[in-house]
């Protein structure tokens, strides 16, 4: 998969439980989760790795984990959620310890111009 072909969110197929990452690559936004045990170092990590995109690490806590920042993308929050594809809703909010980011309303709100019929929540506020 390329840049070209990631789509902006990774909806799961069933209801998910799970953290996930807001980025932008150049000026799109894109929503990906990981699987319910992912820490979120792990669903950047393949959120880039996917998108093929070049990324280094950096050293945070004692951690290694990958730049929220690179050439071509930019990370502009993390959280833990809830989606439903079946409802079509996702309930978004906490936040990211290793990363020290929290969700990003103004990203999410660009998602839901491409999503209109979904239910978007932060912190259980509607966006």
């Amino acid at each position: 998969m390329t840049v070209d072909d990631i789509a902006q969110v990774n909806w799961p197929e069933s209801r998910l439980q799970a953290k996930y990452i807001q980025a932008y690559i150049g000026e799109t936004p894109h929503l990906y989760f990981g699987n319910e045990s992912d820490e979120h170092r792990k669903v950047l990590q393949r959120f880039l790795e996917e998108a093929e995109l070049d990324f280094e690490y950096i050293s945070q806590g004692g951690k290694s984990l990958p730049s929220p920042n690179g050439s071509n993308y930019r990370v502009a929050g993390m959280g833990f959620g809830i989606v439903n594809p079946d409802g079509q809703y996702a309930l978004l909010g906490s936040s990211s310890y290793d990363y020290s980011m929290k969700t990003d309303a103004e990203h999410i709100r660009k998602i839901k111009a491409v999503y209109p019929d979904w239910d978007f929540r932060i912190d259980n506020e509607p966006i």
